[in-house]
């Protein structure tokens, strides 16, 4: 609600730099800027152009219901209160997610307090956007992955990718912990793999069931022709509906966002890659240092470990670790090289190689709170190993600097109607 606040307090001083937000709300409201409008267009008149299909519906669904219950002008900050109730849990399963995997409660602490300050505070803190819901359903699922709740993890994920098509590459955590680790624990093929596999592959589908339904309601708009007694004109349906795999998003992706492998490497958009740089880069760093202390041992076969068990109450995700888990983690000291990151250090890498590479880079600000491992990283650069001396202190506080200033002149951007979106 502070953000809330702080929007309404500019939007009195900061001019709007384009007046796009008056042909949906016509008092201006400093919540509505960029995506916004086309989510209040969506739920206000549904799908009207071809261009909309790029966003899918969820948070349009949501506009629309506080619209019925509190009136058009108040639903939208109905929505943002909402928002703001979910960003406060999203805090408190953060921090539980990360006691598990990092069997800290100071490095938890670290990463949760490092979350209040995000490179987009207005987009996930206050404005109705898809990006608060998709991390607060893409944390739940982390969650319950962790405490082997499979099926709530689908549902989770199937309810984060109701606001983002990239949810449905969360059904990875599914499949990293039904198939992946049982099979390095026990790579042979058992009728047990075979269930899990039959299993796994119900609960990926639940995961995709939202956008493969918005693609199903594009085609049925798009590309099924109308009742001849309904109309005289001829009917011809766009060339994308004879592809082999007619999905209205992609399409849409890539004719009105320019969305493709490379096609953003432009000099125009220098100014966006550089803006998005520091998560980016912290990202990779972490993720490409976990990834080379793990792997050595990841496809070896563990030896037996001969390590005292600790006395500390296990955590929920350790219950029914496979072998190879347990052996790794208590072959090191370093809370940043369990395996059990590693799931989200490749979510991570790929999410970033598909911004960096083939679609609008500057996103990651927005998308890279849904990711834990953005916070992880940064605690990571805080953490001082046992006999070591601290080597990353200062990279640490440059992230802390970076993300206070450049979150306020974010805020100011927003206002402002300014990129980056």
């Amino acid at each position: 609600m502070i953000i809330a606040v702080l929007l309404d307090a500019l939007s009195n001083l900061v001019p709007l730099f384009d007046k796009s937000p008056l042909l949906v709300t016509p008092n201006s409201s400093p919540l509505v800027r960029w995506d916004a409008i086309h989510f209040l267009a969506i739920a206000n008149n549904g799908y009207q152009f071809e261009q909309q299909w790029a966003f899918l519906p969820g948070i349009a669904l949501l506009v629309r219901a506080f619209n019925a219950l509190l009136g058009l002008e108040f639903g939208v900050k109905g929505v943002s209160l909402l928002i703001s109730l979910l960003t406060l849990d999203s805090f408190r399963v953060l921090y539980e997610l990360s006691l598990i995997h990092l069997n800290s409660e100071k490095l938890a602490h670290i990463a949760t307090v490092l979350a209040l300050f995000p490179s987009s505070p207005a987009t996930l803190f206050a404005v109705p956007y898809n990006e608060p819901f998709f991390t607060y359903f893409s944390y739940r699922g982390m969650l319950f992955c962790a405490r082997k709740q499979w099926l709530l993890a689908a549902l989770s994920f199937a309810a984060a990718t109701t606001f983002r098509s990239n949810g449905i590459f969360l059904a990875g955590y599914i499949i990293w912990g039904l198939l992946v680790l049982p099979y390095l624990s026990n790579p042979s093929i058992n009728l047990k793999l075979l269930l899990s596999t039959i299993y796994t592959a119900l609960l990926t589908a639940l995961v995709f069931v939202p956008f493969i339904g918005h693609n199903y309601h594009g085609y049925h708009t798009f590309c099924i022709p109308p009742p001849a007694s309904s109309t005289a004109v001829t009917f011809t349906p766009p060339d994308w509906c004879n592809k082999p795999i007619p999905s209205i998003y992609t399409h849409v992706q890539a004719e009105y966002w320019n969305n493709g492998l490379f096609k953003y490497w432009t000099i125009q958009q220098l100014p966006n890659f550089i803006i998005g740089a520091p998560p980016l880069i912290l990202l990779f760093t972490f993720g490409v240092w976990h990834l080379r202390q793990v792997l050595p041992t990841l496809f070896s076969k563990p030896a037996p470990s001969t390590a005292p068990r600790s006395n500390r109450k296990p955590m929920d995700a350790s219950k029914a670790e496979p072998d190879i888990v347990k052996k790794k983690d208590e072959s090191t000291s370093n809370p940043f090289t369990s395996l059990s990151l590693t799931p989200h250090v490749i979510h991570a890498l790929f999410t970033s190689s598909i911004l960096l590479f083939a679609s609008h880079t500057q996103i990651i600000l927005r998308l890279a709170a849904a990711m834990p491992t953005l916070y992880w990283a940064a605690a990571w650069l805080w953490y001082v190993p046992p006999g070591t001396t601290a080597t990353k202190t200062r990279y640490a506080k440059w992230w802390i600097y970076w993300s206070a200033i450049w979150g306020l002149i974010s805020i100011v951007l927003w206002v402002a109607f300014l990129p980056p979106a």
